[in-house]
C-alpha cells in the first residue's frame, strides 16, 4: 500500500491539509472547464454588424440603407443571387461607388 498515492495523501502517511485540497481541486475543475468551453464553442458567426463595420472601417459613411442592405443579405443567406444583390446594391448605394472588392467582402462578413 505504500506505492499507492492518492490526491489526500502524501507518502509520508500525512494527510493534505484542507485548504489545498480545495485549492488544487478548484484549479483542475477551472482548467477542466476553460477546456471545455474552448472545444464547445461553435465556430465564430458573422452578422450584418460585420459587414457594417467593415464599412465603416474602409471609411464609408454607413448610412441606414448600407444597413438594411447588410441585414437583407444575413437574413437571405443561401439564397440564389443573394450575394451578388448585396454587391450590386451596396455599390449603388455608395456616392462615388466603392473600392474593388470591398463591396464583395462586406456582403461575405455577412453572411459567414
Amino acid at each position: 500500500m505504500d506505492h499507492v498515492f492518492a490526491c489526500t495523501s502524501r507518502p509520508e502517511g500525512k494527510t493534505m491539509p484542507r485548504t489545498l485540497q480545495k485549492i488544487t481541486l478548484t484549479a483542475i475543475g477551472l482548467l477542466a472547464g476553460a477546456g471545455f468551453s474552448v472545444a464547445a464553442t461553435a465556430p465564430a458567426q458573422a452578422d450584418r454588424y460585420d459587414c457594417e463595420s467593415y464599412l465603416f472601417v474602409k471609411g464609408y459613411i454607413v448610412r441606414q440603407a448600407h444597413k438594411d442592405v447588410c441585414r437583407r443579405t444575413e437574413l437571405n443567406e443561401g439564397q440564389i443571387g443573394n450575394h451578388v444583390s448585396c454587391i450590386i446594391d451596396l455599390e449603388r448605394l455608395t456616392p462615388g461607388g466603392m473600392r474593388e472588392g470591398e463591396a464583395a467582402e462586406a456582403c461575405r462578413r455577412a453572411v459567414l
